[in-house]
């Protein structure tokens, strides 16, 4: 299968991204060739206000999230992710419809410097799997 995508031109991306706490998500699906890229379609999904909530109390310092509402926002996140995915794809003909690539890029909740001195090691939380 990676010799046939290899050898095949005009190369299908589509790329998911979630932003942060005000944002929402976004979806662009390119056709690569050689240099050369155009936008096939692209979706964007605002996140629904309980998510937005939910993502800024977990942002905060010191906030405290029951295990339930994280596993909520990591599941309702994941499915706006193939929403907005789906929603990108059916703009297209049907021909197009599967890409060659897909790029991921997860909203990240909290991020911190980890060991003694607090430098170059990082830890994160990302929801949508």
């Amino acid at each position: 299968m990676i010799n046939k995508i290899r050898k095949t031109r005009k190369k299908r991306i589509l790329v998911i991204s979630a932003s942060g706490v005000q944002g929402g998500i976004q979806s662009i699906y390119l056709g690569v060739n050689g240099t050369d890229w155009e936008i096939i379609s692209h979706a964007f999904m605002p996140y629904p206000q309980k998510v937005s909530w939910l993502m800024e109390t977990m942002s905060g310092n010191g906030s405290q999230l029951k295990i339930s509402e994280f596993g909520w926002l990591d599941y309702k996140i994941s499915l706006l992710l193939v929403e907005c995915a789906k929603t990108a794809l059916a703009q297209t003909p049907a021909a197009l419809r599967v890409p060659h690539y897909v790029v991921l890029n997860k909203p990240l909740l909290w991020r911190g410097a980890t060991g003694e001195n607090l430098q170059q090691s990082y830890w994160d939380i990302p929801v949508g799997d």
